[in-house]
């Protein structure tokens, strides 16, 4: 038996589509589109309750939490305390609603230098990955380009595999792993698969799922379901899952390959009144994909 065989990954949809909105919004779109899992945005997604009450409706419902997600950039350096805290209480809440990973980013740390950023990068997490050790919950770092434009010196390293996977060795936790954003590496410039995944896939334990392409900017951003997003003086947009630039059907044949048994979070990022339908034809497409690569390895 070989890995394809056995390739079955959990399907979720991540939480940052919902940032606004009561946490029963993203529970009920994932029954709509037949998911199971879904990543948790926190605080965003817990904004409109309590946490007790949150947790609570979270252990009420009949899927689970692949992944407490917190906007904390870690390569700052104003606000370390700060930050430590609450990426603590995100590991804190993973623990006591059962999701395995925290996915979290590197930042804008106004300079480029892979070896110093790497090293604030270290000093900032250890004792958070203390406590991620303690807990049994695994720190995911996102890669990530400069959607917000602030990085003025390119100085997020993980826009860069070999700085990515450097800076993650050096700090050599088994909690410390990587969230393998596709798109995001095409929006930084860099082929995602095979070039990212082969020099990553070794540190890589969460994805996550959608599609991008170069946009026309002779042409106004669209009305339709797709956000545009720039990396310096370069336009993307979002498409449906399969009809983006990125290799989806190679990189999951590699991931099948490697032995990958996280989940498979979608983030399309559709506007919102498309997003259900964008949600939806992500995971067929994704079923129908690894359906092929179980029945192109049991005919071969």
């Amino acid at each position: 038996m070989t890995d394809a065989m056995t390739f079955d990954p959990q399907i979720a949809i991540s939480g940052t589509e919902f940032r606004d909105e009561p946490l029963d919004t993203l529970l009920r779109t994932a029954d709509e589109v037949g998911v199971t899992a879904i990543e948790l945005w926190s605080p965003e997604n817990l904004r409109t309750e309590s946490g007790g009450d949150a947790v609570a409706r979270l252990a009420a419902w009949s899927g689970r939490v692949v992944a407490v997600s917190v906007g904390v950039e870690n390569a700052e350096t104003e606000d370390v305390p700060g930050n430590r805290a609450r990426l603590i209480d995100a590991l804190e809440l993973a623990d006591r609603i059962g999701a395995p990973y925290v996915n979290t980013y590197f930042g804008a740390p106004g300079y480029r230098d892979d070896r110093r950023t790497a090293e604030v990068l270290a000093r900032n997490l250890e004792p958070v990955l203390r406590r991620a050790e303690s807990l049994g919950v695994t720190l995911v770092l996102e890669n990530e380009f400069d959607a917000f434009g602030r990085d003025r010196y390119r100085g997020d390293l993980t826009r860069r595999p070999n700085a990515l996977r450097a800076a993650v060795r050096r700090i050599g936790s088994p909690r410390l792993r990587l969230n393998f954003d596709a798109a995001n590496f095409y929006c930084a410039g860099v082929e995602p698969f095979p070039y990212a995944f082969d020099v990553l896939a070794e540190d890589v334990e969460y994805l996550h799922v959608k599609d991008i392409r170069y946009a026309d900017t002779t042409r106004p951003e669209p009305d339709g379901p797709w956000v545009r997003y720039h990396d310096y003086d370069r336009a993307y947009e979002t498409t449906a899952l399969g009809t983006g630039a990125v290799n989806w059907p190679g990189l999951l044949a590699g991931l099948a390959a490697n032995g990958y048994s996280g989940p498979l979070t979608l983030e399309p990022h559709a506007r919102r009144e498309h997003r259900t339908a964008a949600f939806a034809q992500a995971a067929d497409w994704l079923r129908i994909q690894i359906s092929h690569l179980r029945q192109q390895n049991s005919a071969g």
